[in-house]
């Protein structure tokens, strides 16, 4: 019996079946979402304890409960791009009617589980206000106008503030303030290489896109000043006392010079690459790189 339960999980077809379902949720999204609310608490409370793990599978949970919803609401739009084609509603992989109910199911948990540790209620404001953006304000207005980035980044900022907020925090602190400004300073190119990476569906499609206004080289330059900009506020984490640690300022420092370096080389020197998909994956590897050498500095370096 034993056996046979092993040899079902290693089925490729339950492995398929599991990939669905992490896709239906964005685990790589979610797990981001739940990094930036453990930065965010951390930075006030650097201490490993039931309320930090509560706090931090509570916000995972909402994420994938809205990124399951965000999905449910795209599964016609999603199959007119090749990003999004092979996502399971467009493949008819999973129905839109169970997506709907785990999506509600998820963010039921995640926000109850926020309001069982903290039921002083702004976290769970915060996670209310979270799910209005991303899947109330962002997703509808995204094939209306380009200014629906602006919902979508500030929602994106949201995790940290939760974490932080959880944690005992004011949100009037200089530290949680300059960390939501990288991570919404991140968000702004993490959208235009989406769009770079597939301009010509996103015309054929007709979605409204800021390529519309600015030509690729004039969107290339926009691009290399907001990700200058990230780097330069990320340069002030140490300011504001959130890494301490001389090695990891200096990681930092080196980290971020490479970013702005490799970026200029690639759009104004056109240094060969595999394409604006690299350029995405290697923009989110360096928000990964911030959170996590924040994440070091405060749990590990200074115990």
């Amino acid at each position: 019996m034993k056996r046979d339960a092993i040899s079902a999980l290693r089925s490729p077809l339950f492995i398929a079946r599991t990939n669905d379902w992490f896709r239906l949720v964005k685990l790589r999204i979610s797990l981001m979402n739940a990094v930036s609310a453990l930065v965010g608490y951390v930075v006030f409370r650097p201490y490993i304890g039931s309320d930090l793990i509560a706090t931090v599978a509570s916000v995972f949970v909402l994420a994938c409960g809205s990124a399951a919803l965000n999905n449910y609401q795209d599964r016609n739009r999603d199959g007119l791009f090749s990003r999004t084609r092979e996502r399971p509603l467009p493949k008819q992989l999973i129905s839109g009617r169970h997506a709907l109910v785990v999506s509600m199911i998820l963010m039921i948990i995640g926000l109850g589980g926020l309001f069982r540790v903290h039921s002083m209620g702004s976290p769970v404001l915060l996670g209310v206000l979270a799910v209005i953006l991303y899947n109330g304000v962002y997703t509808p207005l995204k094939s209306k106008t380009v200014l629906a980035i602006i919902p979508g980044s500030i929602c994106g900022m949201l995790p940290p503030l939760i974490g932080w907020i959880a944690a005992g925090g004011n949100i009037y602190s200089s530290q949680i303030q300059v960390l939501m400004a990288v991570i919404g300073l991140w968000q702004l190119p993490h959208f235009w290489l989406i769009l770079l990476s597939g301009h010509e569906e996103y015309r054929h499609a007709g979605m409204p896109n800021m390529l519309r206004v600015f030509s690729i080289d004039q969107l290339n330059r926009i691009m290399f000043v907001w990700v200058l900009a990230f780097a330069c506020v990320a340069m002030v984490l140490p300011m504001v006392q959130l890494i301490i640690n001389t090695w990891l300022k200096g990681l930092l420092a080196l980290y971020l010079m490479m970013l702005v370096c490799f970026f200029g080389n690639v759009l104004f020197f056109r240094y060969k690459v595999p394409g604006y998909s690299f350029l995405f994956k290697y923009l989110n590897i360096s928000m990964g790189y911030v959170l996590w050498v924040t994440i070091a500095d405060r749990l590990f370096l200074r115990m």
